[in-house]
């Protein structure tokens, strides 16, 4: 009987160490999740589906493309267009199909989720289709082959929503001493926030006012992550043509708040010079008696634009 229990309690004791490393690994994913969630460089995506253009066609035949397109950020995309170009549409007259809205080399589509809690990796994908029933290459007849490159560019409104944890300390320059739960100091964010633009850095300062007055000034760095353009002026309509350096390459910020009290910041259109900018965010106000944590609500608009392509060659049998 002693033996049989030697026995098995190592057994249990396994057992009860991995349910255990269960829960935890449990308990992790759920907090993994929700970072993947608020995490990631990415707006709308874009890929063409395998042979969807094949690498080749000949003259006279049919030729189909497909994109695929998903919201791998964080915020869900109310309108969008993908337009097709590069080539000339003389040879290739493309007509978009299925559940594309638009003519010619035009879709436009709606409501496209992005991540959230149930869908942490965006991973619901819809397809653009263009199809041409002949490609008709006429009056060249002495060439044999040549090459169509195919652009597919997508224009979408989006926003980048960063809540980062700040140190509000109004006891700063009195001279009091006091048992601080924080200290003002710089906050610096990685992985980005579920968009392709991102907030990377938040730096502060204080100073006191008279009696329980205080100021406090947050520079905040802003980065197109992407591999795309931002913009604001522009409509989404042909800004895959339309797009100029004037209106190009800006941001808007929407809103710099925390515990319900409003900063001014300055500029609110913030021109990204080689992918970066900054705004500056001030507010005066009585803000307490003693330093506390409190996250930073910092909201940006934009219109964004990123691209892929491939080649075709057109083979003329004629």
């Amino acid at each position: 009987m002693i033996v049989y229990k030697m026995k098995i309690y190592p057994v249990l004791c396994f057992i009860l160490i991995i349910g255990l490393a269960s829960c935890s690994r449990s308990s992790g994913s759920g907090g993994d999740i929700e970072e993947k969630y608020r995490t990631g460089t990415e707006g709308i995506v874009l890929r063409f589906l395998p042979e969807l253009p094949p690498s080749s066609v000949f003259n006279t035949y049919p030729l189909t493309v497909m994109v695929d397109y998903r919201n791998a950020g964080a915020y869900t995309v109310g309108n969008g267009i993908i337009y097709l170009s590069g080539f000339d549409d003389n040879y290739i007259p493309f007509e978009s199909q299925g559940d594309c809205s638009g003519a010619g080399s035009v879709c436009g589509f709606s409501n496209l989720e992005g991540k959230s809690i149930y869908n942490p990796e965006g991973l619901y994908s819809r397809i653009a289709e263009f199809k041409t029933n002949r490609v008709e290459v006429s009056g060249i007849d002495n060439i044999d082959t040549f090459t169509q490159r195919i652009r597919a560019s997508v224009c979408y409104e989006y926003q980048t929503n960063a809540y980062p944890v700040v140190c509000i300390d109004p006891t700063v320059g009195k001279g009091t001493v006091t048992d601080k739960v924080c200290s003002v100091h710089p906050v610096s964010l990685s992985g980005g926030q579920g968009a392709p633009i991102a907030i990377t850095n938040v730096e502060q300062e204080m100073a006191a006012g008279s009696g329980t007055q205080a100021q406090v000034i947050f520079k905040i760095t802003i980065q197109n992550v992407g591999d795309g353009v931002p913009f604001i002026t522009q409509p989404i309509n042909n800004c895959h043509t339309e797009l100029t350096f004037t209106n190009a390459n800006y941001v808007h910020v929407d809103e710099v708040s925390f515990s319900n009290n409003n900063l001014n910041c300055q500029p609110q259109d913030v021109r990204l010079s080689n992918n970066k900018g900054f705004t500056i965010c001030e507010g005066r106000g009585s803000y307490g008696t003693s330093a506390f944590e409190t996250p930073l609500n910092i909201q940006l608009s934009y219109r964004y634009r990123n691209s892929i392509s491939t080649e075709v060659e057109i083979v003329n049998i004629n």
